[in-house]
């Protein structure tokens, strides 16, 4: 009894709540309703430029002309408009007004009726006139969509302009609000459209859409509809670059009358053919409209010989060069294989051939690499560049086609490649696009994608060194999960120390969730050399894989523990600032480091406190509206001080725009300490050295220097004091005699502060020391500390370290206890606690544009208390660089990187990598580092994820010593590593409105770059020069506009920007420890912005045009980088041009 009453209230509530009710559009009935729909096209922000767009009005009659005899909501809809008119969009002046002279009535629209199947609120289908336009039926079809409604709430599957959607329903009495899902919407599958599978470099699309629909009183038929459909799109380096579409329709009731005129049938299809008339079935999706090139249409070949001054060789790196070949972009692919053969084979292009062939590769049409083939012959040493050049194009195709692809893997495959450097730049290539292929997972289980991925790995397992070197390099820029097994397989067996160092390389590309502990094993067994001794350099690529991936709290705390115990002393520096900067990441990886710091036998002065120059350093190099940009400088030096390694990431923002807008400088103060006792044979204390140094604010300071030896003692202090009465200066020093020789016991010194002290000291009868008290009291601020407080004695010494990091890894809390112990008694000699105190930090913020928003917080903790220190918010993308910096015992350089990191849209990319590197040369100077390579130096190159072929600068001792006699290289020239223009941003897409119009977006963005660098190196004035070189120019070309023959309106934004740094290593071996100096000099950049909205009927001379243009240029720019680099930049180069050049 009791259920039967629940089930009775359960039915009232859902009939009360959740009223189900179906429209009754009456057969034989026609309704009229006034229809309006309007389109904007702005630049989504505040902008003078406004909008452009259009305003269509018009009548619709729609008459209920059949219905199922068996279900009364199975019906048939004749649509027909009438009076269609345009008008603009935005409120405007008469002289602006596009639409001022057109014709009364447009004619573009026809009265075509068109037959909706309307069945329960759904249209399934539509019947069309043949006679019909495309655009006129595309619009008949956005008012069809408006009739679509489901009176009770929840999701549904629906059909209208963008495609098949998933919908969702509220109801609220007569009130339907429809919500649609773009990001559901499915349509067929168009060559035409295709996106970056990076969206690093891709772009972003926001949208939604919303319906409301209100129903008659008596809920049975639609009183009146509105839509709006928002669309953003913006280029995700560069938020300013961005689009807005706003399109909005309305449905309005007026009248209905009787005396529709019906038709007889036994289905929907046999009443529609006894209407009359030819008929069409179709769907309510858009059709593609063509639209029809006018004035500004030009060939292919008039756009090369427009543009073919820009594109010389003089022009490579320069704005103009990079816009260029975006115009030329555009024209080859919509060109056939004939004219753009044509265009190659063209005497008047032969200047700038290798530009149009930078051209044909990343325009991914099978007639364009066609055509390139034509020239291009594989087996011509001749063209071993050229050949080089274009491959590295063509491996920056975002949609590569499936018969390209084979081509070049059965050119692979069949050797059919002019000598080794044209055949190991293929394999990169095809590395490249199997990375590409696999984004999607139909593209990369294609057989020649398959075939490409298992000749690779059986390469791993040849004979020969060079074949391993070529498919490890391959694997690298393919960066497939699936080789990290096969990777790893070779590192634990390989005896060569090039294909280890490679291998280390490729693994480094790996996000650090693919680093399990199997991975670790190897890199701990590389680092530690557990099997077998291994080259500095890798040791230093496996640990920084270990801190820096996915380690594991044991594995840094064995890394921390084999400091003290590494024969190369600068590796272990390098490894220390790799530590501590691990530190300060916000990564799993930082914590883990964190963590294991805190346990006082692994974060302490004796395993993190070895000298030497080697160091890991990273800080912010710029920051704009759509980007942050810092740095990081790793160096890690050999046992004679000389630059071993050296890494420089740098992460940069906005089509290549970086600046200094912040730069922040976070740093702990740090105390190590160094104590030496010495006893005598009777157990005596003979002598005890202790000094304490103290680091913080990239300054360091002795704190205390303490001499201990049973002698005579005598002191001498000297106090100075400024005008105002304050402490200036206060020397203390206690001088100990004995056996005919003096030695310093004690020396401190005191600036700015007020101090007094307290002196008392004790002697034995027979002059030796017996107690001394030496108590330092400062005064500053209202209050009062004790500096020191000294406690000798002749006595047997111990001491007592702890030490307390916080979560971040910073110093809480440090305390040094020493302790003497005599005559049964024992004594505090000296106590040091260290701990954090409130802080302040000031940043400065400038550039070319304000600040979005970063979030960055500092707390900082002290006496019970807790305070922000510093709190920062940047947004959107994000560059940083990092330097790594590797040299022998004898001053040469090992290895120089420098990376260029960009993180935007939840994604990382290497924007560029350039690393130096040479070999064999520590044979000169007697050192042995682990490797027995012939003398050699040259530059690698990883470009937007890729790793280019290596450059060779010198090849063996008879280069080298060529280069010695001639005080230098024996050209003097520099080494290109990549010279060309590729294109960058790549994305298509067509944006169907519900309201029957589509709009086209692309967006395109190429870069032209000039990169390389220069050795000098001279073995009589013992010094070396190693220039790395990047110049680069960036144009970002994004088009959105509206496509329908009977108007032209949309936006244009073409965005260029221009800029060079180098990285200069400057190096004096003369003397040990050499002397080097790091330099990164930005010269001025420059920015432009172009914007342009236009809106143009078809035939009508009437045109509206506005434009606006953007300018930035950023003054040149020398980086300052890590402390230790200032005072050899000033002993090398003076402080007069130190100031004239720059800053270090």
């Amino acid at each position: 009894m009791e259920a039967q009453i629940f089930g009775v209230i359960a039915v009232l509530l859902g009939v009360t709540f959740n009223q189900v009710f179906a429209l009754n559009y009456e057969l034989g009935k026609t309704y009229r309703y006034n229809y309006a729909t309007q389109l904007e096209i702005s630049e989504g922000q505040e902008s003078m430029l406004g909008a452009v767009g259009v305003h269509l009005s018009t009548q619709a009659d729609v008459a209920v002309v059949w219905q199922n005899t068996q279900n009364d909501q199975d019906i048939l809809l004749q649509i027909t408009l009438h009076d269609t008119r345009l008008f603009n969009a935005t409120k405007r002046e008469d002289n602006e007004n596009t639409y001022l002279s057109q014709s009364p009535i447009l004619q573009a629209v026809s009265s075509h009726p068109i037959f909706a199947h309307w069945n329960s609120g759904k249209v399934s289908n539509l019947f069309a006139s043949s006679a019909d336009t495309t655009s006129s039926l595309n619009v008949k079809k956005g008012v069809a969509s408006l009739l679509q409604v489901q009176t009770s709430d929840g999701k549904a599957t629906e059909v209208d302009g963008s495609g098949e959607c998933t919908v969702s329903y509220t109801n609220q009495d007569n009130i339907i609000r429809k919500t649609k899902d773009l990001s559901s919407c499915r349509k067929p599958a168009s060559s035409e459209e295709f996106s970056h599978h990076k969206a690093i470099i891709g772009v972003t699309i926001q949208s939604d859409s919303q319906t409301t629909f209100e129903l008659s009183d008596d809920k049975s038929i639609i009183q009146s509809a509105t839509s709006t459909e928002n669309y953003r799109t913006y280029v995700n380096i560069r938020h300013d670059l961005s689009s807005a579409v706003k399109s909005s329709q309305s449905l309005t009731f007026v009248s209905s009358e009787d005396g529709a005129k019906t038709i007889q049938g036994d289905s929907v299809e046999g009443a529609v053919a006894s209407a009359g008339g030819e008929f069409i079935n179709e769907d309510l999706e858009n059709d593609p409209v063509e639209q029809q090139c006018t004035e500004e249409c030009k060939s292919a070949a008039e756009v090369v010989a427009g543009v073919r001054d820009a594109l010389t060789f003089e022009n490579l790196s320069k704005m103009k060069s990079a816009s260029a070949y975006l115009q030329v972009l555009e024209a080859f692919r919509g060109s056939s294989q004939e004219t753009i053969q044509e265009i190659l084979n063209d005497d008047a292009n032969g200047d700038i051939l290798p530009q149009l062939l930078d051209v044909a590769g990343a325009t991914q049409t099978q007639a364009a690499f066609d055509a390139a083939m034509s020239i291009l012959d594989f087996k011509n040493e001749e063209l071993e560049r050229t050949l080089e050049r274009f491959l590295v194009v063509v491996a920056y195709s975002n949609h590569p086609s499936q018969d390209v692809f084979t081509f070049l893997w059965e050119l692979l495959k069949d050797d059919g490649t002019a000598n080794e450097n044209v055949k190991m730049t293929l394999a990169l290539t095809l590395g490249m696009m199997i990375n590409t292929n696999c984004a999607t997972e139909d593209k990369c289980q294609t057989q020649s994608v398959q075939d490409a991925l298992s000749w690779f790995y059986d390469g791993l397992k040849s004979e020969s060194a060079e074949t391993r070197i070529l498919c490890l390099q391959a694997l690298k820029n393919a960066v497939q999960p699936a080789s990290i097994a096969a990777i790893t397989g070779l590192l634990d067996a390989e005896e060569d120390m090039t294909v280890i160092e490679v291998g280390l390389e490729a693994l480094e590309k790996f996000k650090p969730e693919y680093f399990t502990s199997q991975v670790n094993r190897v890199l701990n067994t590389l680092y530690h050399q557990s099997r077998r001794p291994v080259s500095i350099v890798v040791q230093k690529l496996a640990v920084t894989s270990i801190l820096g991936k996915n380690p594991s709290e044991q594995d840094v705390v064995n890394v921390v523990l084999s400091i003290p115990h590494q024969a190369r002393l600068e590796l272990a520096k390098y490894v220390i600032s790799k530590v501590l900067q691990m530190t300060e990441k916000d990564s799993q990886a930082g914590e883990t480091v964190r963590r294991a710091l805190r346990n006082q036998a692994v974060g302490n002065y004796y395993n993190l406190g070895q000298d030497g120059f080697s160091t890991a350093y990273k800080n912010i190099l710029a920051d704009t509206v759509n980007a942050m940009v810092d740095f990081d400088i790793n160096i890690l030096f050999t046992g004679a001080g000389l630059l071993r390694q050296s890494n420089f990431d740098v992460l940069m923002h906005a089509a290549g725009e970086s600046m200094m807008v912040l730069q922040v400088r976070l740093m702990n103060a740090m105390v190590d300490y160094d104590i030496n006792i010495l006893f005598t044979g009777a157990g005596l204390l003979r002598q005890s050295n202790f000094d304490v140094l103290m680091h913080a604010a990239g300054e360091s300071m002795m704190v205390l220097q303490v001499r201990l030896m049973n002698a005579m003692v005598d002191f001498d202090i000297n106090i100075l004091f400024t005008g105002a009465g304050l402490l200036r200066q206060s020397n203390f020093d206690v001088l100990m005699h004995a056996a005919g020789e003096s030695m310093m016991v004690l020396q401190v010194r005191l600036m700015n502060a007020m101090v007094d002290f307290d002196i008392n000291i004790l002697f034995t009868g027979a002059g030796l020391l017996r107690q001394s008290n030496f108590d330092v009291l400062m005064h500053a601020a209202g209050e009062s500390m004790m500096v020191l407080q000294v406690r000798l004695m002749n006595a047997m010494v111990d001491y007592d370290i702890n030490i307390l990091f916080t979560g971040a890894g910073l110093l809480r809390q440090s305390n040094f206890d020493v302790l003497m112990h005599a005559a049964g008694e024992s004594m505090m000699v000296l106590q040091v606690r260290l701990m954090n105190a409130m802080s302040n930090f000031d940043v400065l913020m400038h550039g070319a544009g304000l600040l979005r928003q970063s979030n960055f917080d500092v707390l900082m903790h002290a006496a019970g208390e807790s305070m922000m220190v510093l709190q920062v918010r940047l947004m959107n993308a994000m560059v940083d660089f990092d330097i790594n910096i590797l040299f022998t015992g004898a001053g040469l350089l090992r290895q120089s990187n420098f990376d260029v990191l960009m993180h935007a849209a939840g994604e990382s990319m290497m924007v560029l990598q350039v690393a130096g590197y040479s070999k064999g040369l520590e044979y000169f100077f007697g050192e042995e580092t682990g490797g027995d390579d012939e003398a050699g130096a040259g530059l690698g190159v990883q470009l937007l994820d890729m790793q280019l072929r290596p450059l060779n600068m010198v090849a063996g001792t008879s280069d080298l010593m060529s280069m010695a006699w001639n005080l230098g290289s024996a050209s003097g020239s520099s080494y290109p590593a990549l010279q060309g223009i590729m294109l960058l941003h790549d994305h298509v897409q067509k944006i169907s409105l519900q309201s029957g119009f589509d709009v086209d977006f692309t967006l395109h963005g190429g870069a032209s770059v000039d990169l390389g660098g220069s050795l000098d190196f001279s073995l009589w004035d013992r010094t070396s020069t190693t220039i790395v070189y990047n110049s680069g120019a960036v144009a970002i070309k994004g088009s959105t506009k509206v496509v329908t023959p009977f108007l032209r309106t949309g936006l244009d934004f073409h965005a260029e920007a221009s800029g060079v740094i180098n990285f200069i290593t400057d190096v004096q071996f003369s003397t040990l420890p050499p002397m080097f100096c790091l330099q990164m000099m930005q010269e001025p950049l420059k920015y432009r912005n172009h914007v342009n909205v236009y809106e143009q009927l078809t035939r009508s001379v009437n045109k509206y045009e506005a434009k606006a243009v953007r300018q930035t240029k950023i003054k040149d720019l020398s980086f300052k980088l890590m402390d230790e680099n200032s005072p050899n930049c000033h002993e090398m180069f003076g402080k007069e041009e130190e100031e004239d050049s720059g800053w270090w």
